[in-house]
This record gives C-alpha cells, sequence and structure tokens, in this order.
C-alpha cells in the first residue's frame, strides 16, 4: 500500500518501536503475549493484510522460546562446580583472609605499645560510632517496613512499592529535588531541608477498571511496563508523564485535580504524555 512507519502509527496509535519490530519479525521487543497479539492484529486490518500469517510467526517464535526453557543446561552447570572454578575460588578467599590477618594484626600491635589514655579514647570513640551506625540502621529498616510491608489491601502495596522505586530513582538522578513520602517520615517535615529552585512535580493517579498494560516514562527516567488488574490503583510523581497505554478504555486517570477518562475504546492502544 506504501504506507510508512508513520503512516500507519497514524492509524493505528501503536508505538512506531512496536511496529517496527512486527514488520521486521523481531518479536522479542512486543510486550506480554496477550498484547503483542492484539498489536499484530491491528497492525494487519490496517494494511490489509492477512492477520494469520503474522500471527502463526509470532506462535512459533513463543513455542521455540518455550523449547530453549526446556532444554537442561548440563554443561553451565557442570562448568560452575568443575574442580578449576572450585580451585579459583579458593585461592581468591584464601588471599582475602591473609589480607583480613594482616590488616586486623597491623592495628592491633600498634595499640598495645600506645597510653592507656590514647586506647581508652579511642575505645570510647569506637563504641560510640559503633552505637551510631546500628541506630541508623535500625531506624532505616523500620522505615522501609512501615512503608512496604504496613498490613492493607494489595493496592496499598502495589501504591507503596511504586513510590519507593520513583523516589530511588529521583534520589539517583536529580539529588536536589529528592522527594521523601510521608508514610517513611510519620508526616513530620520540619527536618527536611527545602530547595531554592526545586522542580515542581505533578501528582498522577491511574485507576484500572479492566486489565490494562501501560508503558510509562517518569521525565527523563528509564522507561518502564506494568500491567493492572481491575480495581489495581498507582500513583506518581513527575513534571512530564509519557505512557503508551494497550486498553484506553480500561483505567481512570487523576490528574492536577482532574478526572480524565473515556481515552479511547476497549482494547484500543493509544499514547499519552501529561501535561
Amino acid at each position: 500500500m506504501g504506507l510508512s512507519l508513520k503512516d500507519v502509527f497514524e492509524r493505528t496509535r501503536i508505538s512506531v518501536h512496536y511496529l517496527q519490530a512486527i514488520e521486521n519479525d523481531e518479536f522479542s521487543l512486543l510486550p506480554e503475549p496477550p498484547y503483542a497479539k492484539n498489536f499484530i492484529r491491528i497492525y494487519a486490518h490496517a494494511l490489509g493484510m492477512e492477520e494469520k500469517s503474522i500471527l502463526g510467526r509470532y506462535e512459533n517464535y513463543l513455542h521455540s522460546l518455550k523449547i530453549l526453557e526446556d532444554v537442561p543446561h548440563e554443561e553451565d552447570v557442570g562448568h560452575k562446580f568443575s574442580p578449576a572454578v572450585i580451585s579459583r575460588y579458593g585461592i581468591f578467599l584464601g588471599i582475602v583472609l591473609i589480607l583480613l590477618i594482616m590488616f586486623v594484626v597491623m592495628k592491633l600491635v600498634p595499640m598495645q605499645y600506645r597510653p592507656s589514655s590514647e586506647a581508652g579514647i579511642d575505645r570510647a570513640a569506637m563504641e560510640t560510632s559503633i552505637n551510631v551506625a546500628s541506630e541508623k540502621k535500625d531506624i532505616t529498616v523500620e522505615q522501609k517496613v512501615d512503608k512496604v510491608a504496613s498490613p492493607g489491601a494489595e493496592e496499598e502495596q502495589i501504591k507503596a512499592a511504586a513510590e519507593l522505586a520513583y523516589e530511588q530513582a529521583q534520589s539517583t538522578t536529580v539529588p536536589a529535588a529528592k522527594i521523601i513520602s510521608p508514610k517513611a517520615t510519620g508526616g513530620s517535615t520540619g527536618n527536611v531541608p527545602q530547595t531554592v529552585n526545586e522542580v515542581k512535580t505533578s501528582r498522577l493517579v491511574i485507576k484500572a477498571i479492566e486489565e490494562t498494560w501501560i508503558r510509562m516514562r517518569l521525565d527523563q527516567n528509564p522507561t518502564f511496563q506494568i500491567l493492572l488488574k481491575p480495581g489495581q490503583e498507582v500513583e506518581y510523581k513527575a513534571v512530564v508523564f509519557n505512557m503508551d497505554i494497550g486498553n484506553a478504555g480500561g483505567i481512570v486517570i487523576h490528574f492536577k485535580g482532574e478526572k480524565i477518562e473515556n481515552l479511547g475504546k476497549p482494547g484500543e492502544v493509544i499514547s499519552l504524555r501529561l501535561p
């Protein structure tokens, strides 16, 4: 028909990345099988092609993956536990042990010849350091347990996990705009330092009415995928949200105080950018 990938994208609203993967039979680049098959059907109908031929090649690809998973890797197992490998690790552990003993001896021997007053000061400082480190570790563990393992419904656990993953990404890529969840701090923000030029983020809440696959990118962070079941709800904070939605009629979005629904028909694939 002489259509370019851009023309097919305008007709199907399927990402050019996935269209090219279908065209080149690079099925490993497609999402989960239910959504990949839906993309293939939409692609075939848009070009007036027979969908059975493409779906047949995709089924053969899935079958080959299953065969590869069932093949036992005896050579890898034998190599992993071969005498040469065990000997190599034994030598490495022996060297580490010798270095550790030398380090301990070098630290302990000079301490025996120092005045008792200096030794007492160092011992007290060491005990203080150990106590402080132990307290910090206990606080960190309690915060994580309160945030991730707190009793509640499955929706709350998914929301907490999403917030934790996003906070870790934000603290790595943009330290000045680190986000601290009120759940982890117990609602107290008095000791949290504020930045002068902090980037203003928006809150996005997605609630699933039907099972929906979503491919998301928050600001400049790496792209990730989620699969929501009916009734599940997730929440993210960012400046810009880019989404590929596999079931436009299967979700309701709350963004900046507004409720966004009826994004498309059930099963329709769309791309959405907010704001």
